[in-house]
């Protein structure tokens, strides 16, 4: 499994977190404090994967080399298919 579906999955776990989670005052903390951490870190994957992304798309516009790997290109549990 990519990184890029790892991060779905957690996203997808993390909402169901959310719109399950009891009224209870402490595990609405927890679980906002757990959202804002997943949201921290996805971006930062997000913002990775987009750097890799331009500079291929910069490679290419230029003439050069493109070495991107599937996986980079793979979103979703199994791909964009899957």
């Amino acid at each position: 499994m990519t990184i890029l579906a790892q991060l779905n999955k957690n996203l997808s776990l993390q909402m169901a977190n959310i719109m399950g989670a009891d009224s209870d005052e402490e595990e609405l903390k927890a679980v906002a404090e757990q959202t804002r951490q997943l949201t921290a870190v996805s971006k930062q994957i997000i913002d990775s994967h987009r750097l890799v992304l331009d500079a291929n798309k910069f490679a290419y516009s230029t003439g050069e080399e493109v070495r991107m790997g599937a996986e980079l290109l793979e979103v979703g549990y199994g791909g964009i298919d899957g």
